[in-house]
């Protein structure tokens, strides 16, 4: 998905665990979205949660707040930044794990993590309500990070859209005995993770093109226009696909209203294909759809590279056509 990763695992004591947060809090600023994945032993003391590194002694709630990590080290590093995202998931929710060998005082109750009010523009998730236990799972990781990874890499889903999946998912799977939780302070716009690729679709349209499924491309190009109306390639690629179909007028409109998007719209002025396995080229674009209409052969297509130059002068490329 594109992220600048930093990646620690099985981080053995709280300077190791520190300089981790300061390398991503080095980077911060640069970047408009920051995502936090924790998973391991989180617990709350005294109403303040920390996270425990893998080789420390916890014999009492002293020992937790001088060596485990506090997560207000973490959210110093995600308040005050303007028009950014900030993403924390706690997959630490769970029972106090040193509570049977400590005394029963009021903050070691295991009553699991406290809550953390998210600063704007910021969502915090916990991979279970407060006081209950994160199951681990049958496999490498636990139910809640399998259905998060699921999740997280849904085409065009929203973020809020992708914790509700994670939440019936894992409801399910553990019989309704860890319900995952979030607060959010997102502002703006819904956000998406993994927005739709556009490449990808023009990609697929491309393949199915040369492999003569000019239906099923048709159906794709419908879908990329909607969902990218503003993208002139879009109705290109429409274009080629009704010329293909031999719907001749559709392409006409559709080659034009590429060019009233972007004059420089080359698929729409000219596009070659060449078939597997074939040595003829397939001439698409307003050059033949010229030639069909206006019965100008030559002279259309020299009328279409006029256009072109006067567009930009300095286009090599429609002088070389």
């Amino acid at each position: 998905m594109d992220f600048d990763v930093i990646l620690d695992t099985n981080i053995a004591d709280k300077r190791s665990f520190k300089n981790t947060i300061r390398k991503f809090g080095d980077k911060r600023q640069d970047y408009d979205v920051a995502f936090i994945y924790y998973a391991g032993h989180g617990i709350q003391v005294s109403g303040e949660n920390y996270l425990l590194p893998t080789k420390e002694t916890f014999a009492s709630e002293y020992d937790v707040q001088d060596f485990g990590i506090s997560v207000q080290d973490i959210m110093r590093y995600l308040t005050g930044m303007t028009n950014q995202v900030n993403i924390l998931i706690l997959d630490a929710c769970r029972d106090n794990p040193f509570e049977k060998n400590w005394n029963n005082t009021r903050s070691l109750k295991g009553d699991g993590l406290a809550k953390i009010p998210p600063p704007t523009g910021s969502l915090i998730a916990f991979s279970t309500d407060a006081g209950n236990t994160a199951a681990d799972g049958d496999s490498k990781n636990s139910v809640y990070c399998e259905s998060l990874c699921k999740n997280m890499v849904l085409e065009n889903t929203a973020l809020d859209q992708v914790f509700r999946n994670v939440r019936t998912d894992v409801l399910n799977k553990t019989n309704g005995n860890q319900r995952p939780m979030e607060a959010s302070q997102l502002t703006g716009n819904a956000f998406y993770l993994n927005p739709i690729n556009f490449n990808f679709y023009i990609d697929k349209i491309n393949t199915l093109i040369l492999s003569d499924k000019n239906s099923e491309a048709l159906e794709i190009s419908n879908n990329l226009i909607v969902l990218f109306p503003k993208k002139s390639i879009g109705y290109a690629k429409r274009g080629h696909v009704n010329f293909l179909l031999t719907n001749y007028k559709l392409a006409e409109e559709d080659y034009i209203k590429a060019i009233e998007l972007n004059p420089k719209e080359y698929e729409a002025y000219f596009y070659y294909i060449r078939k597997d396995n074939e040595d003829d080229l397939i001439d698409l674009g307003l050059t033949d759809i010229t030639e069909l209409y206006t019965e100008k052969g030559i002279s259309g297509v020299v009328v279409l590279i006029d256009k072109l130059i006067e567009n930009d002068p300095k286009d090599t490329e429609a002088r070389i056509q």
